[in-house]
């Protein structure tokens, strides 16, 4: 496939994520109008978890060669999405799998899943997460600032009502996961700071 070629697909995957959050211009927002507006966004961020996916090499035995296995996404500390990662995912399969959610409750739970969503918990907590997850090729995602550069792979953030994203690809490498070079051309790539790499 000729590189052309493999821009454009690219560009059409991820064209109708990158979608604005809805804005609220209101002074005094009624609570159902921001639900309305997290609830879209932690949409928005589902459909990017899965999107991902298909710019990241897992290598053996994890890999889509395995039909059988399902594909299992962790949930550990705070979850922001309720239950919008169960409904996105029940007809949403990765790389020929089926998904199923678990919440994560210690650092053993993390055993299994092809990918971890962080959610905001303090340093000591976090860097015992990292360290934990780099035993198995899993993928950790947050949505939390300053995450990537604290050995998270992708964390997403919000920029002018758009959701954006940065990678940090030696975090990555580190866990034997190969992130695309096309996925990486649209990130914000950040390095490791702290000594956890």
């Amino acid at each position: 496939m000729h590189i052309k070629i493999k821009h454009l697909l690219f560009i059409l995957i991820f064209a109708h994520c990158l979608i604005l959050i809805p804005g609220n211009n209101c002074l005094s927002p009624t609570p159902s109008l921001a639900q309305q507006s997290k609830q879209h966004e932690y949409l928005l961020k589902s459909v990017f978890m899965e999107r991902f996916t298909r710019f990241v090499q897992w290598p053996e035995p994890f890999s889509e060669k395995n039909k059988d296995q399902h594909f299992i996404i962790g949930v550990m500390g705070p979850n922001p999405f309720d239950d919008i990662l169960q409904t996105v995912f029940s007809r949403q399969p990765i790389k020929g799998k089926p998904v199923a959610i678990r919440l994560v409750n210690t650092l053993a739970d993390i055993s299994g899943c092809r990918m971890l969503f962080i959610g905001k918990t303090d340093s000591q907590s976090l860097s015992n997460i990292i360290n934990y997850s780099r035993k198995f090729p899993v993928l950790t995602v947050s949505d939390n600032k300053g995450y990537a550069s604290k050995g998270v792979h992708i964390n997403m953030y919000v920029e002018n009502e758009q959701i954006r994203f940065e990678i940090n690809n030696a975090s990555a490498l580190a866990s034997k996961l190969k992130i695309s070079y096309l996925l990486l051309k649209l990130a914000r790539i950040v390095e490791t700071t702290g000594g956890q790499n």
